[in-house]
């Protein structure tokens, strides 16, 4: 190998090499190496009229990403299935979490049969063919991180937990508990974080 193919060889390890200092790098935004997600508002008429179907809150083309997403790793959606009606999802993403807007009805993923109402949130692992039946006119908030995976260039295909119901008289029940301890006056917020065991 003569020194000029050393050379080339060379060049083609460096010439993407970018060296940043840590305490701007730690905070990308501030030092506006990303930028802020931009306030974007999505108005409940979105799922409420209209078919069954998907609906991204997208606003990739504003973060300068592939889409759709609604932030450089996440991307919501609402999700529409009228009364008697089916939807397929299946996204390349770690997990998927909806929350039941309105409506009943339920989820197959995975050989399970997952049963849903208005305010119950359902986790479930890994991207697979999944569908939804609804029984009633019904609307999820559904949240997946297919953005940051499309992005890393990688596939999810570790299931890391079992699909997960958090049923919503469940988790009312666990918010008034928070509500009623004493020290809640001095919290900033009464809430939960909905965790699993795995």
């Amino acid at each position: 190998m003569t020194t000029l193919d050393k050379l080339g060889k060379l060049k083609s390890l460096i010439e993407n090499c970018i060296y940043y200092e840590y305490t701007k790098a730690a905070d990308p935004i501030g030092s506006g190496a990303i930028s802020k997600i931009p306030f974007a508002e999505f108005g409940k008429e979105l799922h409420e009229t209209g078919g069954t179907r998907i609906i991204p809150l997208d606003i990739s083309e504003k973060l300068g990403c592939e889409g759709p997403a609604t932030s450089p790793a996440l991307c919501a959606n609402f999700v529409h299935i009228l009364a008697g009606e089916e939807l397929s999802t299946n996204f390349n993403a770690t997990s998927q979490m909806f929350y039941v807007m309105r409506g009943s009805g339920r989820t197959e993923f995975d050989g399970m049969d997952i049963p849903w109402k208005m305010g119950d949130f359902v986790v479930l692992p890994i991207g697979k063919e999944t569908r939804h039946f609804a029984d009633t006119d019904s609307a999820f908030y559904l949240v997946h991180d297919e953005p940051l995976l499309r992005y890393l260039g990688a596939k999810a295909d570790i299931q890391r937990f079992k699909p997960t119901l958090y049923m919503s008289e469940d988790s009312l029940r666990e918010l008034d508990k928070v509500r009623k301890e004493a020290d809640a006056v001095n919290r900033s917020r009464i809430s939960l974080l909905l965790a699993n065991k795995e």
